[in-house]
């Protein structure tokens, strides 16, 4: 958090993590906590806008895993088919085999 320290200012006088002026100054005391202002600014965008960026990844992630998911399905049940037949056979080899 970034705090701004400016004579004449006491705590009631924060905002957001700023402390702003009670009595406001020449302009060349204001541009320092503008500019703060404007950095804290543009990181909190940055911040929301990865966020926005992690839900749409998120979205692609979750339609490859289904698509992902869906190519694995028929293999999975071919598979599955085939252990069926194989321990069906296996059992008709035992029985021939006694």
């Amino acid at each position: 958090m970034v705090m701004l320290r400016f004579p004449y200012s006491s705590p009631k006088d924060t905002l957001n993590g700023f402390t702003l002026p009670s009595v406001i100054g020449t302009s060349a005391s204001i541009i320092p906590a503008v500019h703060c202002i404007l950095q804290k600014h543009t990181m909190q965008k940055v911040h929301i806008e990865s966020h926005v960026y992690g839900f749409c990844n998120r979205g692609v992630l979750e339609s490859h895993v289904i698509i992902i998911q869906q190519r694995i399905d028929k293999p999975v049940e071919v598979l599955r088919i085939r252990r069926t037949k194989n321990a069906k056979l296996e059992k008709r080899l035992s029985a021939l085999a006694n």
